[in-house]
């Protein structure tokens, strides 16, 4: 991160949202929440962000009997996530 910082300093460039890509076909949201968590961590360094995009990576069933992220699951956990760094960072 620092030289990212640098480099964004350097350049005066503007910073206005963050992406992350965690894979592809991943089941265990875990996976989804340390990601984000990494992603939240990254955004405190910046004023004024437009978004976060969580990006990708669910496993979606293509047929009948193919298993899948439990997407409500992660909704529920990333929600309560994204609420608490919400709350503890301060919006210009």
């Amino acid at each position: 991160m620092p030289h990212i910082l640098r480099i964004v300093e350097n350049t005066k460039m503007h910073i206005n949202g963050l992406h992350m890509h965690t894979g592809s076909d991943i089941l265990d949201i875990e996976v989804f929440l340390y990601a984000a968590e990494i992603l939240f961590d990254a955004a405190k360094n910046f004023k004024n962000l437009d978004f976060l995009d969580f990006g990708s990576g669910f496993k979606v069933p293509y047929k009948k009997g193919d298993i899948e992220t439990d997407i409500e699951e992660l909704g529920k956990k990333l929600s309560k996530r994204f609420l608490a760094f919400e709350k503890n960072t301060v919006v210009n």
